[in-house]
């Protein structure tokens, strides 16, 4: 016993000691954590310095791709939506200045996609920013079709941020998508929207910049009325022209609308010129194009049928023609292989979304069904021990019962005897008083209420009661009968007058039965089938029911205990 005890007490100070080794651990990792780990406002910091860098034209390499990394993994968990798209937005500038076309894609959609437009704070101005680049790399990819999407989204989320510049910028790109898809006549209406827009906000150079669609259009119809009347703004206010009639580098196009519409005016010799001066300047295939097709179209309507012009202007049509339809074909099948791999992306993003959230579902209802196993194994634990506790208090009760009844038999022999030594007398009376005050621990009592006859309580039916207790067995309708008639010869009167104090049931009049018996609460318990709680609040109530008196459960006791019935 002695080696047991020690082992206990090893046992509990070792895994005292190994608590609070685990409590240490687990603050010194919290306290790593918090040194190591930037804090929030340091990376808002990191962020907006990314940020900086971007707005001041900063040439992004891979050197940057860490940083943006690691902006967009802690954002992604702690940071507020508008913190969310800046920092998607940032990492697909890296991706989209080293070169990295689908990546700085993604990048845009996941930045745009993490976007709150229905909150009041919700940065409008990054938003339709993130879109605007999204559509020039689908410009620059010869996806007009999906540029159109994403401008037209730019240019509402540039209204909604009250940036007038955005938004025309991005009709004016959706003009060039539209153009590109060879919608002629819809891409010169939102040229001419554009127009108006730039000229209301002042800014002419931009306004100017739209010129050429009108004039193509224009000449696309024979309308050279109206050809010559943009041609003329275009040479004597957009600065693009000098007096000579020469223009800056990067408006070469301007030879080519000007050589079409001396062409059709029938200026045939000064439209030479123009498509001579187109000829020598141009440093793309499709500038080049145009100038032999103009210059053949002139050596045509001039009479100079020589084979090289002859075979030039065939050549020219042909590539024209062919590279158009070339073209054409090219961009439906771009858009179709974008579309195509896009909406498979998609559709395995969504399935492991579907997947993960069906795992997710799985675990927690995994989690939930273990945690009700235990909780209901837990419960029927509790309730095995509660029923345990009970018997075992029961069996005690019913043993110092049985311990009394036999001192307390001896004690009336030795009287009855009229024994002579008054010292074994007194010995024996010890031995039932200790008796009787070990079974009022047991009931609770904090005196010894015993108003019970003794031949009640050594009564063989009382006695199987106690022994039913003991054993957690339950009484059957004949024992009751029975029980009721012992209380009925040895204490008369006593049922009919708890019913005649108060309407009271049946179980609440058994309750009062076993008190007046001296049945621990345990045995009334175990008998009733109630639990402690139950049996103590019943107590209470019946306090005010019979007695009209406050109380707790041990005045109840107290009281029936003292109750003699009427003779």
């Amino acid at each position: 016993m002695v080696f047991r005890s020690l082992n206990r007490i090893f046992a509990v100070e070792n895994l005292y000691t190994m608590r609070k080794i685990v409590h240490y651990i687990i603050l010194l990792t919290l306290v790593l954590s918090a040194c190591t780990s930037p804090s929030h406002e340091a990376m808002r910091q990191r962020l907006k310095y990314v940020s900086d860098c971007n707005r001041a034209d900063t040439v992004f390499t891979e050197r940057w791709l860490p940083t943006v990394d690691s902006l967009v993994a802690y954002f992604d968990r702690h940071g507020s939506a508008n913190d969310r798209t800046m920092a998607h937005y940032v990492q697909g500038r890296v991706y989209h200045d080293m070169g990295e076309a689908p990546q700085a894609l993604e990048c845009y959609q996941r930045a745009a996609e993490v976007a709150d437009t229905t909150s009041a704070d919700c940065d409008f101005l990054q938003l339709s920013r993130v879109y605007a680049l999204t559509a020039h790399l689908f410009l620059c990819q010869n996806l007009p079709a999906n540029a159109l999407s994403e401008l037209s989204s730019a240019a509402k989320y540039a209204l909604r941020g009250r940036d007038s510049i955005t938004y025309i910028s991005s009709l004016e790109q959706m003009a060039v998508a539209l153009y590109e898809q060879q919608d002629f006549d819809q891409a010169t209406d939102m040229g001419k929207t554009v127009f108006s827009l730039y000229y209301q906000v002042g800014d002419t150079a931009r306004a100017f910049g739209c010129l050429p669609l009108f004039i193509m259009s224009a000449l696309r119809h024979n309308d050279t009325g109206t050809a010559g009347k943009w041609l003329k703004l275009y040479e004597e206010q957009s600065g693009f022209v000098n007096e000579n009639f020469l223009a800056q580098k990067g408006h070469e196009s301007y030879y080519a609308l000007k050589g079409n519409y001396l062409l059709q005016c029938g200026e045939i010799t000064t439209a030479e010129i123009f498509f001579r001066r187109l000829m020598t300047s141009a440093h793309q295939p499709e500038m080049s194009l145009r100038a032999y097709q103009g210059l053949y179209e002139t050596f045509s309507r001039g009479g100079q049928r020589d084979s090289t012009a002859k075979y030039a202007v065939l050549y020219s049509q042909y590539n024209d023609s062919s590279t158009m339809a070339l073209r054409s074909r090219e961009l439906q099948q771009l858009e179709s292989l974008y579309n195509y791999s896009h909406s498979k992306k998609i559709s395995a993003q969504m399935a492991m979304k579907a997947a993960k959230a069906e795992k997710t579902v799985l675990s927690i209802v995994f989690l939930l069904s273990v945690s009700i196993l235990i909780a209901v194994g837990l419960l029927l634990y509790y309730l095995m021990k509660v029923k345990s506790r009970m018997r075992n208090a029961s069996l005690i009760y019913f043993t110092l019962l049985i311990r009394y009844l036999r001192e307390h038999m001896r004690l009336q022999l030795m009287i009855d005897e009229d024994s002579l030594n008054r010292n074994n007398i007194e010995e024996q009376q010890k031995k039932v008083n200790v008796l009787k005050r070990q079974m009022a621990v047991c009931r609770g009592d904090e005196n010894e209420a015993w108003n019970v006859d003794d031949m009640l309580l050594g009564s063989q039916t009382v006695l199987y009661f106690h022994e039913m207790a003991a054993i957690g067995k339950r009484p059957k309708n004949e024992d009751w009968i029975s029980l009721r008639q012992s209380v009925n010869d040895f204490l008369p009167g006593f049922i009919d007058a708890i019913g005649q104090q108060a309407m009271i049931g049946n179980q609440e009049t058994n309750i009062c039965i076993f008190v007046k018996l001296l049945f621990s609460p345990s045995e009334i318990c175990s008998l009733l089938d109630l639990k402690p709680q139950a049996l103590t609040n019943m107590r209470t109530r019946l306090l005010w029911k019979l007695f009209r008196k406050r109380g707790g459960a041990k005045d109840f006791d107290l009281e029936i205990r003292r109750m003699v019935p009427p003779k």
